[in-house]
């Protein structure tokens, strides 16, 4: 497991998306967290709604073994009793997590909402966030 040329410097073909209010459904005490979400109202009636996915690629290389042990067990499986991660602990909770304040790679999808609640447009790029922490959020 080691970085690619997908790192936190300054690449260019990574855009910075750290000044935006993203959100997370998760628990509060959740500590894996792969996707964040906001929305961003436009003119006209219209918003912009940004997914961010984790981007596991950025440090999971493909053919090795965590990658076959990704692919073997394809989902996380949250049980009362036991968590079966896709990934390993240090990478799904640690590494990857989109969590509170840590600046992270994420996969963004972007779906312009017309304001006849249709969708107008979508597109997709590579992407530095952060999930505000709550005293930056005002919680």
């Amino acid at each position: 497991m080691d970085r690619d040329h997908r790192t936190l410097g300054d690449d260019p073909e990574i855009r910075d998306l750290r000044g935006l209010f993203w959100a997370s459904i998760d628990n509060d005490d959740s500590e894996d967290l792969d996707q964040l979400t906001v929305a961003e109202p436009l003119p006209g009636g219209a918003v912009k709604i940004w997914v961010a996915i984790a981007d596991v690629d950025a440090l999971v290389k493909k053919e090795t073994a965590i990658d076959g042990h990704a692919k073997h067990n394809t989902t996380s499986v949250y049980t009362a009793v036991q968590i079966f991660s896709m990934l390993p602990e240090t990478l799904s909770t640690d590494l990857t997590s989109l969590r509170q304040g840590e600046e992270r790679l994420a996969m963004i999808v972007e779906i312009l909402i017309g304001e006849e609640c249709s969708i107008a447009g979508t597109g997709s790029l590579s992407s530095r966030c952060a999930l505000p922490r709550k005293a930056d959020a005002g919680i």
